[in-house]
C-alpha cells in the first residue's frame, strides 16, 4: 500500500514538473485606431492614398496581419454640433511590448502629420486569440 502511494506521489510531481516546463501563453493586445478620412482643407483621403499609407507605414510595422474596416465616425464638434466624416477602422492583434506600443504611436504619428489630422483614437484592451 505505501508503495503504491509512493508511485501515485511521485506521478503527480512528474506531471506537475512536467506541466511546469511549457511556456505561459503570450500577453497579447488588440488596438484599434480609428482613422478619419476628412481633412481640414475640405479634402478627403482618397482609397489609394489610403493604401499607400497601409502598404508604405502600416504593413512594416505589423506584417504578421491586421484588418481593415470602413467606418462611419461620428462625433460632438465643438460647438455641439454632431459631425460626421467616412473612417478607417484598424484592428491589431499584438504582443503587449514595448516594441508594439512603439510601432503604433509611430503609426498614429506619421497620419497625423500625412493628414494633417488633430488625433487618431486609439483603444487598446487585453485579448485572448488562437489560430
Amino acid at each position: 500500500m505505501i508503495r503504491c502511494r509512493l508511485l501515485f506521489v511521485v506521478a503527480l510531481v512528474c506531471a506537475l514538473s512536467a506541466c511546469q516546463s511549457f511556456d505561459p501563453p503570450a500577453k497579447l493586445e488588440r488596438t484599434e485606431l480609428y482613422f478619419g478620412l476628412s481633412r481640414p482643407d475640405g479634402r478627403t483621403v482618397t482609397a489609394e492614398q489610403w493604401q499607400i499609407f497601409v502598404n508604405d507605414v502600416i504593413t512594416p510595422r505589423f506584417p504578421a496581419g491586421l484588418s481593415v474596416i470602413d467606418a462611419a465616425g461620428q462625433w460632438r464638434s465643438a460647438d455641439g454640433s454632431i459631425a460626421h466624416e467616412p473612417s478607417k477602422l484598424l484592428l491589431l492583434i499584438h504582443p503587449a511590448d514595448t516594441a508594439s506600443e512603439t510601432a503604433i504611436e509611430a503609426i498614429r504619428t506619421r497620419y497625423r502629420e500625412r493628414f494633417q489630422q488633430a488625433s487618431v483614437l486609439k483603444v487598446t484592451v487585453s485579448a485572448r486569440a488562437e489560430f
